[in-house]
C-alpha cells in the first residue's frame, strides 16, 4: 500500500492556457507520452462509495479496474485497483488482475461496503509533467458512461473539466507545494462528477 499527497488544481478552460504557460515559464518537462486511461469503478446498491465521496467521510474507498487501452477490461492487461483516503492520508492498492470478466459479472464483495457492482467507466486522456521537482498529471477530454456486466459502456457524456492534480510520496512536502503553486485548490473527484451526471 502506497502513501501519496494528491493535491488537486483548480483550472477551467477559460484559464488553461495561462496554465500552461506558467508550466512552460516553470520549466515543466515532460515525462512520458500523453495516455489514454480507462477506469471502471464499482460501488454497492446503495452508492455508499459515491455518497461518503459527496460528504467527505474518512475513512471511505474507492474500488476500480484500470487499463490503459480502448479495449474493454477483460480482453487487456488490467489494474485492480483501491483508493483509501483516511485522516492520515490516501493510499493506493494496485495489481494486475485476471479476473476482470468476473468482477465485471458477478461483482466484488468488499468487507465495508459489501457487494459492489460496476457503475461508472471514466476514460481520459492523462498527461505527465515535472515541475519544481513535483510530478503534475493533467486530464483532458474526460468521458463518463454507464457499463453493463459484460464491461461494456453505454450512454455516454463528456465533460469538459480539467482534472489537474499534484502528487509525491514525500509527506512533508505540503507546504512546498502550496508556496510553489499559485493556483486555488480544488476538491473534486471524477468518480463523483460522472455518477452525479447520470444522477441529477
Amino acid at each position: 500500500m502506497t502513501f501519496r499527497i494528491e493535491d488537486k488544481i483548480n483550472i477551467t478552460p477559460g484559464n488553461y492556457n495561462l496554465f500552461v504557460k506558467w508550466l512552460k515559464d516553470n520549466g515543466a518537462t515532460k515525462l512520458f507520452l500523453d495516455r489514454f486511461i480507462s477506469s471502471t469503478y464499482f460501488d454497492n446498491q446503495n452508492f455508499d462509495m459515491f455518497n461518503h465521496s459527496e460528504e467527505g467521510i474518512v475513512p471511505r474507498k474507492k474500488i476500480r479496474l484500470r487499463c490503459y487501452d480502448k479495449k474493454p477490461h477483460h480482453l487487456t492487461k488490467t489494474l485492480y485497483e483501491t483508493k483509501i483516503s483516511s485522516a492520515e492520508g490516501r493510499f493506493k492498492n494496485s495489481a494486475i488482475t485476471n479476473l476482470s470478466k468476473q468482477y465485471l459479472k458477478y461483482g466484488i464483495l468488499d468487507s465495508e461496503y459489501g457487494i459492489c457492482s460496476p457503475k461508472l467507466k471514466v476514460t481520459y486522456l492523462r498527461s505527465y509533467y515535472k515541475v519544481k521537482n513535483f510530478r503534475l498529471t493533467i486530464d483532458l477530454d474526460i468521458k463518463y458512461s454507464l457499463v453493463n456486466t459484460l464491461g461494456y459502456s453505454y450512454l455516454e457524456k463528456k465533460d469538459n473539466f480539467i482534472a489537474v492534480e499534484i502528487k509525491t510520496q514525500n509527506t512533508s512536502s505540503q507546504n512546498e507545494i502550496l508556496k510553489n503553486f499559485p493556483f486555488l485548490r480544488a476538491r473534486f473527484s471524477k468518480y463523483s462528477r460522472g455518477i452525479a451526471s447520470f444522477r441529477f
